[in-house]
């Protein structure tokens, strides 16, 4: 009897040494997934300029997004229906500032401002708040759905979009150039259909944002949940994709009882947390890396979408997951985290 009491004490503490020298092999293979060896350059790409503090009141910068100008926005319940905006405008530089309010149905997603006009969607449906005439009014386009808009340097009413749009009996997501004033939508890149509208997985699947070279000649879409970024040129045509070396695939989405979707986490990573481009290169600030206090920006080759080689850049100790947003400015390149704005020139 007490032979057999040792050997399940033995064999207790055996297996759970096996189990912690296998979660901890597991959680290790985890967290290398989706990364891939890098070859860093000793080259700097960014050179650090200064640093700027948030303008608005909340604990966070909450930034709006624009090509023209830096917006933070606070807001407060007025009721069920509505909240009120407080917004925070000021010029690349950090100067000029000043604030506009605005009221707008408490389910609004804001979307762009440009040309005094905060464009935003209510159930994925467009919309547009003058903040001359202090008035809303809906991009009343049937079977069009908008999950994230870019205006169009060449024209005044249109814009390059994101969504899902019915056609032939099928809803078709994709990229769409759409005419605010004349109504109309033109397919330029489609990413997939399917027989029944697919708005909320796609959405959350396909998100990111879009980046213009500082030409103003090209337009990229980088995906942040998978590895992909779509380019276009300023007319809104589609002109060619990568794949960034990353490799991540499409997230999944679930859904639970109440029909939220939401990522899963097992099967989301973070990817493309910002573009930029120029005629020759493009710079990824990948959110798929191993190093928690630097940023890493992967470079690519704009012509054979091949990688090169990668940049560590610290500053403050932060990574790339924790960027929330990057302007470009000519080659200024303004990244916005969570408290507060790092200016940077670009060297390349």
């Amino acid at each position: 009897m007490k032979n057999k009491f040792l050997i399940g004490i033995v064999t207790f503490f055996v297996a759970i040494g096996f189990c912690i020298f296998f979660f901890n092999v597991t959680d290790s293979v985890t967290k290398k997934k989706y990364y891939f060896n890098r070859k860093f350059s000793n080259d700097s790409v960014l050179r650090f300029q200064k640093k700027n503090n948030k303008l608005n009141e909340g604990e966070y910068v909450m930034y709006v997004k624009s090509d023209s100008c830096l917006i933070e926005r606070d807001k407060k319940q007025i009721d069920e229906s509505n909240v009120q905006y407080k917004f925070y405008f000021f010029d690349f530089d950090f100067s000029h500032n000043k604030i506009k309010e605005a009221i707008l149905p408490t389910s609004s997603y804001l979307l762009f401002y440009t040309s005094n006009k905060m464009f935003y969607s209510i159930k994925f449906n467009l919309f547009t708040y003058d903040f001359k005439i202090k008035n809303s009014r809906e991009i009343n386009i049937n079977f069009f759905k908008v999950f994230n808009i870019k205006p169009l340097s060449n024209s005044k009413t249109k814009f390059l979009c994101l969504g899902e749009y019915l056609i032939d009996n099928k809803y078709v997501t994709g990229f769409y150039i759409v005419d605010i004033n004349s109504q109309n939508v033109n397919l330029v890149k489609e990413i997939q259909f399917s027989e029944k509208s697919m708005i909320l997985e796609n959405f959350l699947i396909y998100s990111g944002d879009f980046s213009s070279s500082f030409e103003g000649d090209d337009i990229a879409y980088f995906c942040d949940k998978f590895s992909k970024i779509y380019f276009f040129d300023n007319t809104g045509t589609y002109l060619k994709e990568l794949n960034t070396k990353e490799n991540v695939p499409l997230p999944k989405i679930l859904t639970n009882d109440k029909g939220d979707n939401f990522y899963s986490r097992g099967d989301t990573w973070s990817t493309n947390k910002a573009v930029y481009l120029n005629k020759k290169k493009v710079f990824v600030f990948s959110g798929r890396s191993e190093f928690e206090t630097n940023i890493v920006i992967d470079e690519y080759s704009y012509e054979t979408l091949k990688y090169d080689k990668s940049y560590l850049v610290n500053y403050n100790n932060y990574d790339s997951k924790s960027i929330g947003n990057v302007r470009i400015d000519k080659d200024n390149l303004i990244i916005a985290f969570n408290s507060d704005y790092a200016s940077f020139k670009f060297l390349k």
